[in-house]
């Protein structure tokens, strides 16, 4: 009887010791969760600014994009522009010279 109570008692110092070792892992455990938790909070969070500040960004390049783009037609159309004038003058310079040698030559044969 003796034997059978001291083996229950120790049954009941193993299971407690057990019980106990398994409440330790588990703080200990729910420890590290909560610590890792904090992490991946703190980085989701970091990684949600990240991912605004390049949303800011993409806007603000689409803004110069857009300028730029504009600038570049009203170039293109000044270009074009100037083009046309120089066309013009070359071809009123054309016409200017040809009425300068008409003129010689009419110079030359009225005072043949």
């Amino acid at each position: 009887n003796k034997e059978m109570k001291s083996s229950i008692d120790a049954n009941k110092d193993v299971t407690k010791a057990l019980q106990r070792d398994w409440e330790i892992r588990l703080e200990i455990s729910e420890s590290q969760l909560s610590m890792l938790k904090s992490k991946l909070d703190s980085a989701l969070h970091d990684a949600k600014k990240s991912w605004e500040k390049s949303q800011r960004q993409s806007e603000e390049l689409k803004k110069y994009e857009n300028k730029f783009t504009t600038a570049i037609e009203k170039l293109k159309k000044t270009e074009d522009n100037l083009q046309r004038e120089k066309r013009e003058k070359e071809q009123f310079i054309n016409g200017l010279n040809s009425n300068q040698r008409e003129i010689f030559e009419l110079r030359s044969n009225y005072e043949k």
